[in-house]
């Protein structure tokens, strides 16, 4: 098995292997598993290991980008002989499925994506039935589940999976979308007319990849914690991929993305990409993926201008998506790991001291969100303190792959409507009072969150997370003082999210539990009545 595991890693080595070496690697280890060896004792390598062992080899193959073999495994080793229930052959049929797809991206480049993308599909309907299954956790131990399974949590334990899945599609449908876009470009030999189907379609091409590479980020500031190093690894990388093929896309379509001006559109898109274009991870560019994409952007990216015929520019691109999708993906060992986040619990409330004693009036709106959230009444330009105290629950501490002892929160303020929601025509400069009301911690957009050479470090961070010591048992508590607009009522809404800060000061965020991370603060001018009743406190 140990050889067999040397083998399967030369294909990602890090020092430029040859291709004679790898060919040669992989040709050992499917004699190994899969070949008669010609002796008395006709069986092969992997009959006469252990299930759980094969399992290893699959889940090393994966995460090697050696999926043929993977899919072979997975197939041929452990789906027919060892499926013994129904959850066990929904997961390794995920398995399996998925791997096939990412050997026929590897091998046919652009020209597979359909096939892959059915398999893909294929893939999360049945992880979808199997999370759908009681008792799931329990099920799964020999095959990659976590022995310290929670039983009241809540979370599904198959998300990490369904996200990274449902990405990879998007991924690969964007793609595709890109190359026809060039296609077009390539045949009529012009960039688009302003306002047309293409010109649109080229500029929001740009935003699609970089909103994708936040989701990533996302993703990995959720699970990357619970997961190892090679797992933060692949996703810091996926990340930087969707953030690469932006910035090839913004290149090729020089035209529709630089000559918008004005709209909203726009000026939404040039805040991604100034955003999108932070340094890339330090830590990871012995990484091939990570050569690769450093090369094309020196060589190939960077060096094209508007002033390049189009039909070049689209021809190029072309070949670039081929050789991206081609290159060895690098696969996070944790999608193969059923490990879900557990959620903390998180209370809002006010300080009874800034929230006013008047209650909004009947048919005011008050009672539309108390299903939601509590509503705080509080009066305009007076300061008003809300309290956040929540507990980690223990279960999060045990599956944690990196100790920490500090818990962060970012919170944001933004306008949620009028006081009267009939006042339909109140909604307009929502979006402007927006700056005009954010909390300490700034723009907490996700798309702001950007990666750095360290796990979760983000040294552009537009906002500044409070940051407080957890206490022996888990539990934390942080105050927010927040001062209500004077010259405009509604209602405005609170949301944080909560963070933790590891030993090496990065930041992870923490699931907490529905409908607990928002407040909603009602800001209402009190009458000339209730002013002269009031005078005297």
């Amino acid at each position: 098995a140990d050889i067999i595991a040397a083998c399967l890693s030369c294909k990602m080595a890090f020092h430029s292997p040859s291709v004679e070496g790898a060919l040669k690697c992989e040709s050992l280890t499917r004699s190994l598993l899969f070949h008669n060896d010609n002796k008395k004792d006709t069986a092969t390598t992997a009959t006469r290991l252990s299930a759980w062992t094969i399992f290893q080899l699959a889940r090393h193959a994966y995460t090697t980008a050696n999926f043929g073999i993977a899919h072979d495994l997975f197939t041929q080793k452990l789906l027919s002989t060892s499926s013994s229930t129904e959850k066990s052959y929904l997961w390794l049929s995920a398995l399996s499925k998925t791997a096939k797809a990412e050997d026929i991206i590897s091998k046919e480049g652009i020209l597979g994506v359909s096939r892959a993308s059915m398999l893909l599909d294929s893939s999360i309907a049945h992880i979808q039935s199997l999370s759908s299954l009681s008792g799931v956790g329990s099920q799964l131990d020999d095959y990659g589940g976590d022995d310290d399974e929670d039983e009241d949590d809540n979370e599904n334990p198959f998300s990490f999976q369904l996200h990274l899945l449902h990405h990879r599609l998007d991924f690969l449908n964007l793609c595709v979308t890109a190359r026809g876009l060039c296609a077009e470009m390539k045949l009529t030999g012009s960039v688009p007319t302003k306002g047309t189907r293409s010109f649109l379609h080229q500029r929001n091409a740009c935003h699609c990849f970089y909103a994708l590479a936040s989701r990533y980020f996302r993703l990995y500031s959720l699970h990357g914690i619970m997961h190892t190093q090679q797992t933060r690894t692949s996703l810091r990388m996926l990340y930087a991929l969707c953030r690469f093929m932006g910035d090839a896309l913004s290149k090729v379509f020089a035209e529709a993305v630089v000559g918008s001006s004005g709209g909203s559109n726009a000026s939404r898109l040039s805040r991604i990409h100034s955003l999108a274009t932070s340094p890339w991870p330090v830590g990871d560019s012995t990484h091939p993926a990570s050569n690769l994409i450093r090369i094309l952007k020196e060589k190939v990216i960077e060096p094209m201008g508007e002033s390049i015929d189009p039909i070049v520019r689209a021809s190029v691109i072309i070949q670039v998506l081929d050789t991206v999708l081609m290159c060895p993906v690098p696969s996070p060992r944790g999608f193969l790991s059923i490990k879900p986040p557990s959620r903390a619990e998180l209370r809002m409330s006010g300080h009874p001291n800034s929230v006013s004693p008047v209650k909004c009036e009947e048919g005011e709106g008050c009672e539309k969100m108390d299903d939601e959230a509590e509503v705080l009444d509080v009066l305009p330009g007076l300061p008003c303190t809300v309290y956040i105290s929540g507990k980690v629950p223990r279960s999060y501490f045990q599956k944690a792959d990196l100790s920490f002892s500090q818990v962060v929160l970012w919170h944001k303020v933004h306008y949620d409507g009028p006081l009267d929601r009939a006042d339909g025509d109140d909604q307009d400069g929502g979006e402007e009072q927006q700056s005009e009301v954010d909390g300490a911690g700034g723009n907490n957009d996700d798309s702001s969150m950007n990666l750095s050479a360290e796990d979760g470090e983000d040294e552009n961070r537009t906002d500044s997370p409070i940051a407080t010591a957890l206490l022996p048992n888990g539990r934390f508590f942080f105050s927010i003082e927040w001062v209500a607009p004077r010259h405009r009522d509604g209602y405005y809404r609170m949301q944080v999210r909560l963070g933790c800060r590891d030993v090496r000061f990065a930041e992870w965020e923490i699931s907490t539990l529905p409908n607990t991370d928002t407040i909603f603060l009602c800001v209402k001018s009190r009458s000339d009545d209730e002013s002269g009743s009031l005078s005297g406190v």
